[in-house]
């Protein structure tokens, strides 16, 4: 089973990195780059499962005090690891057709 992951850019007051990055590593993402920007903002880019992003704008808010924001752009497709595969073939159930 392949799952869409998507590149994530986060932009957010630099006090404030350290809970968007292991907020992204507890969302299975790959942080690919950060940079540091005038005033203080700082950038973290990453890849991410799209999965993992349910309810990520309400999570920023919360974190950064509805300071952050971000973008998302479509990157790719990727095997989803073995745990989740198992848990989507365990959850699916056959429709059985009536002739």
């Amino acid at each position: 089973m392949l799952e869409p992951i998507v590149d994530l850019e986060v932009s957010a007051p630099e006090a404030h990195m350290g809970d968007i990055s292991g907020g992204l590593a507890a969302k299975r993402a790959r942080i690919t780059g950060t940079d540091s920007l005038p005033g203080g903002e700082i950038v973290v880019r990453a890849q991410v499962p799209l999965s993992e992003l349910e309810g990520y704008a309400a999570e920023l808010k919360s974190a950064t005090g509805g300071r952050g924001r971000y973008a998302l752009d479509f990157s790719h497709y990727e095997p989803a690891p073995a745990p989740i595969q198992r848990r989507l073939a365990e959850a699916w159930k056959p429709r059985i057709e009536e002739d």
